[in-house]
């Protein structure tokens, strides 16, 4: 038995000056093969931005088919365009090979915009009644006291099963509050601890004194000079190379011995010259 409240039908749609064609159909309740290219110009946008381009006139409609059911219109179109592989031919204009939105779904879409639409409007209508509104001391009370505190799960016990399921899944599990990060890294300077991307800022700004200024392109020698020392643990002064730990006892070192500098030896020249400075050890 036929639909009595439409006709579905499939079009082609040829764009005159390219030769390019479109094929696509209509379902929509009220819809007739007469409103091709009358009142209903395809639900494509690419057509619909040529149109706005050239207008209507340089496009070509046809009418290809008509059914007596709306899967048996939207299956038509998806099996064809995925015959001719539609969306991967340069005469065609169709983006894809269906199938189309279902009526059902659409209907489902159509209700929940409807609803969302009635909410907004009795929201706007709850603000604009209390609009000017002041609540009595005792209301205010009553508000706060709502809000203050942990009410989830507010006065239900657990079992004692629940809560051994719960320790079980957790064993062998980080902390929630440690999770899986780093753990933090304390300045051997200041004390202060932080997250080891935070502490190579903080030994930057702090205690090197480079601000970080995007006018500034590139740093002085003297910090870049700071910079090695921060970042190379070892001294050398060409034949020799001394592994210092602290980066304090560094620039002291440094400080009373100026033929060091940050830094190993050549590769080549390396053998049993390396040798360790406690972070202790005085310098003369």
């Amino acid at each position: 038995m036929g639909l009595t409240d439409r006709t579905p039908f499939t079009y082609l749609i040829r764009h005159i000056p390219s030769g390019r064609v479109y094929y696509g159909c209509k379902f929509a309740r009220g819809c007739s093969p007469s409103d091709l290219w009358t009142t209903y110009f395809t639900s494509s946008t690419t057509i619909h931005r040529m149109i706005e381009e050239e207008g209507v006139d340089v496009f070509e409609s046809e009418i290809r088919r008509t059914f007596d059911s709306i899967e048996e219109c939207r299956n038509w179109e998806h099996r064809l365009l995925k015959r001719i592989n539609a969306v991967q031919r340069e005469d065609f204009l169709n983006k894809s090979d269906g199938k189309s939105i279902s009526p059902e779904s659409a209907e489902i879409g159509r209700k929940n915009r409807n609803s969302s639409d009635r909410f907004l409007s009795a929201i706007k209508k709850i603000g604009e009644n209390n609009k000017g509104r002041v609540h009595s001391s005792e209301t205010r009370e009553k508000i706060s006291k709502s809000l203050t505190g942990n009410k989830y799960k507010l006065g239900k016990k657990e079992t004692d099963a629940t809560r051994r399921k719960k320790r079980e899944s957790k064993l062998g599990k980080p902390s929630n509050a440690v999770g899986n990060h780093q753990p933090p890294c304390s300045c051997i300077l200041c004390g202060r601890l932080m997250t080891s991307g935070t502490l190579q800022l903080h030994y930057a700004s702090v205690h090197l004194g480079i601000k970080r200024n995007p006018a500034v392109k590139h740093h002085s020698e003297e910090a870049k000079y700071k910079m090695r020392i921060h970042r190379n643990k070892f001294v050398t002064n060409g034949s020799e190379e001394i592994l210092i730990e602290s980066v304090s006892n560094r620039f002291e070192f440094l400080s009373n011995h100026p033929e060091y500098s940050p830094g190993k030896l050549d590769r080549k020249k390396r053998g049993t010259q390396s040798w360790h400075l406690s972070p202790t050890s005085k310098h003369n």
